[in-house]
Parts: C-alpha cells; sequence; structure tokens
C-alpha cells in the first residue's frame, strides 16, 4: 500500500506549486497531510469501504446506560462481553417492543451488560446499567487515520484507482487558503471526486454487495439492478 505522501506529488502539481519542495504557499507536512486525510475519511464515507475491522477493550462506565464510542472509531458492529456476546437492537427495540423489560429500562440496573444499541456516530446505550465498571472487547470500522498533526508514514487503505478522486479533494480542500476566484474554480475538482466516489460504490457493491462486513453485523445489502 501507498504512503500518504504518495499523493501529494499530483496534488502539488494540480494546485501549480513547486512539487516535492516543503511548500512556499502551502504546507506540505500540514496543510496538505490534514487535506488528505479529510479526503480519506470523506471516502470511507461515500464508499463505505475497505473494512477495517479494529478491536479494543473498553471499560463500560457505570450507573448509566449512555457511553461514548472510542475516539478513532466510526462505528460499531460488535460488542463481547466478559461471558458472551452483547446483543444488538435499536433504541426502536428497547423503547417499543419491550422483549424482556419495562418502558423505563433506562433505570434498570444488573450485574453484566446484556443488551446495546447504536445512538449516531459517537455514542451508544446499553442494557442495563452497570453496578461497576465492566471491561468489554469493541469491535468496529476505524478511521482510515486520525490525529491532528498526520505524518507521512500514514498509509492509505485505498487501492490505486481511488488516488485521482483523493488528490482532487486534497487538492480542493487546500484551495480554500487562497479564497475568491481560485476557491470557486476548485469546486469542479470536488465535483468530480463526487462522480468517481458514485462510480466507485458501484463498483465495490458489485464485487461485495454487504456494507463493511456481514459476518460482523452493520449489514446494508444494495438493490438489484432491474430494468423498466
Amino acid at each position: 500500500m501507498a504512503a500518504i505522501d504518495d499523493i501529494l506529488d499530483r496534488v502539488q502539481d494540480r494546485l501549480e506549486e513547486e512539487v516535492g519542495t516543503a511548500g512556499r504557499f502551502w504546507l506540505r507536512s500540514l496543510e496538505l497531510r490534514s487535506g488528505a486525510i479529510e479526503a480519506l475519511n470523506e471516502m470511507l464515507l461515500l464508499v463505505g469501504r475497505p473494512t477495517m475491522i479494529a478491536s479494543q477493550p473498553f471499560t463500560i462506565q457505570a450507573g448509566t446506560p449512555w457511553q461514548t464510542i472510542p475516539k478513532g472509531m466510526l462505528c460499531i458492529t460488535n460488542i463481547q462481553g466478559v461471558s458472551s456476546e452483547v446483543w444488538k437492537y435499536t433504541l426502536q427495540d428497547l423503547d417499543y417492543l419491550q422483549a424482556s423489560w419495562g418502558p423505563d429500562w433506562e433505570q434498570d440496573v444488573g450485574d453484566a451488560v446484556a443488551h446495546w444499541a447504536p445512538i449516531g456516530f459517537n455514542m451508544f446505550a446499553v442494557h442495563p446499567s452497570v453496578s461497576f465498571p465492566q471491561d468489554v472487547l469493541i469491535s468496529g470500522i476505524a478511521y482510515p487515520a486520525t490525529g491532528a498533526w498526520p505524518n507521512a508514514n500514514i498509509t492509505i487503505p485505498f487501492t490505486d484507482e481511488f488516488f485521482a478522486a483523493l488528490d482532487m479533494y486534497t487538492a480542493h480542500y487546500a484551495r480554500f487558503k487562497e479564497m475568491g476566484n481560485e476557491f470557486s474554480e476548485s469546486f469542479k475538482m470536488l465535483e468530480s471526486f463526487m462522480q468517481l466516489a458514485g462510480s466507485m460504490t458501484t463498483l465495490q457493491d458489485r464485487r461485495d454487495p454487504y456494507i463493511f462486513n456481514r459476518a460482523v453485523g452493520a449489514q446494508l445489502q444494495t438493490n438489484p439492478i432491474s430494468r423498466r
């Protein structure tokens, strides 16, 4: 796989700046790399690939059902408890279906977490709440890169056909510094980026109709192509 700096030469060429230097107008080490990181994360959100499953220990906070997703994880796909899997539900299941609990499930307290439900991009709920902190293993989709100051050794998880779209988005991101007509002109590159992301989504859907991973949850099947 390529490193993040491998696309920056093409970005500088699009910006009509001298290639391979520290940068005269844009700082290659900070501004351009930061733009490339945003391009990687944006592509993951649009295409839903690659499936970078990461697992890490997590401590369930006691006395509350509301928990915060650990930093660097886009979404949770599975939670493994002390002795068994913690079953995934939705907030609708917890609030309305009430299969084995009452409408005041937020007040339930137990010895171990038995269920969990996703809430947006940065929180999830557990049921029942625990009296003491409980250690579990969380598996989920990791962001391609994290950190306020990216370094040159960050690996690009996408294959080569994505690179053209990534350097277009990075160049658009960098043009914000110029503003005016130069920034307005860069929206053509943003539009091209979105078109390429759409094309890559179609291609990836044909290769694998399940976004993220069928085995670990977060299952979403695409609609079959039909003739009218």
